[in-house]
């Protein structure tokens, strides 16, 4: 990987505070919200909501905050970047958990504030599987176009983008402007089909400008491909048969150019990678699952930290294999520090041997 500097890892995303309710009741329907749906909702709707909630589990997040907390855990040093809400001119409650939360795993915090209050988000997991989602991004998703300063991408080694953001179009633009210019990796969760579909052609040149990975689930990977698929110029050799999405990424990473690195994301299967035209996978671990809200992002984290510290592309998927297993079993992104300690010294390991070699 290209671009070092004092900071390992930038996540730039929504600032979000996750409420988690575990009930062995169908609550979700008493407040209009539907079993296995997420909905966006207001944030004075929220606060409705909250009071009647019980031992409700509070927990910093948004897929980029959760990366960084998986990578801070695992030794590197991060950043994030991202917006919260004010009240009365003050940081609200809400950014001050956010804050607090992030800092405690070690990732320094660059918040600016807005009017309104910080973004949430609310996880009911009821019995049978059954998840209710309410989001209310409030304050999370107002970016300025020149929010994260040049300097800060110079000194970073490399910048993890949510997905969400591509909704900024001037400020992704000036992102990818700045990876390419200081040649700094640039990684990207798609984070929904929603975006995948609507910011299939930004996502591409980022990948056709930057030294970049990309992490995507299945049905995110599908529409991708399916929407690359359209431009007879987004690869040399088309895939002849077999898998598409699978096929169609392998031709896309040995094509000309920079596309390092295609992560698909499978859960309960695990999880498989293209780059250089070859494929990798490696298996999920077995283990119970309390909640699987930001297993993905803890994944994609984990997934860095192994690149950064030289680790090849398979041992580095079976490696953010682990790390998401271990978030499988808590709320959200509270994730058991003595786990990644042991994780870390993987890491540690590895780096060590490199140098003595």
């Amino acid at each position: 990987m290209t671009g070092h500097g004092r900071l390992d890892l930038l996540a730039i995303g929504n600032a979000l505070v996750d409420i988690f309710c575990f009930t062995d009741e169908e609550l979700a329907p008493s407040f209009a919200l539907h079993p296995n749906n997420t909905v966006h909702v207001s944030a004075e709707r929220l606060d409705e909501i909250l009071p009647a909630l019980p031992q409700a589990i509070l927990v910093s997040g948004g897929s980029a905050a959760n990366a960084a907390k998986a990578a801070a855990s695992l030794g590197l040093s991060c950043a994030f970047a991202g917006c919260t809400g004010t009240i009365e001119r003050e940081k609200d409650s809400w950014a001050l958990q956010f804050e607090r939360d992030l800092h405690d795993y070690g990732v320094t915090c660059y918040l600016e504030s807005r009017n309104g209050t910080t973004g949430r988000c609310l996880v009911i997991r009821m019995p049978g599987s059954l998840t209710s989602t309410a989001c209310a991004p409030s304050a999370a998703s107002l970016f300025r176009n020149d929010q994260i300063p040049e300097i800060l991408i110079m000194a970073t080694r490399i910048v993890l983008l949510d997905g969400q953001v591509l909704k900024h179009h001037d400020l992704t633009d000036r992102l990818i402007e700045l990876c390419a210019r200081h040649k700094v990796p640039l990684a990207i969760d798609v984070s929904t089909t929603v975006i995948a579909a609507e910011y299939a052609g930004t996502i591409l040149e980022a990948l056709h400008r930057t030294d970049c990975i990309l992490f995507a689930n299945e049905e995110e990977c599908l529409v991708l491909a399916n929407r690359w698929g359209r431009d007879p110029e987004a690869f040399i050799h088309p895939p002849r048969e077999g898998d598409f999405p699978a096929a169609y990424l392998a031709a896309l990473t040995a094509s000309p150019g920079p596309y390092p690195c295609i992560v698909r994301k499978r859960g309960a299967i695990g999880a498989d990678a293209w780059r250089n035209g070859r494929h990798f996978s490696a298996p999920a671990e077995l283990v119970t699952v309390l909640d699987d809200t930001a297993a993905g992002d803890v994944f994609a984290g984990a997934f860095l930290s192994a690149e950064l510290s030289g680790m090849d592309t398979e041992p580095a998927l079976h490696f953010a294999n682990k790390a998401a297993a271990s978030a499988l079993g808590v709320p959200g992104s509270r994730l058991d520090k003595s786990e990644f300690t042991e994780l870390a010294r993987t890491l540690h390991h590895r780096n060590q041997t490199i140098q003595n070699s």
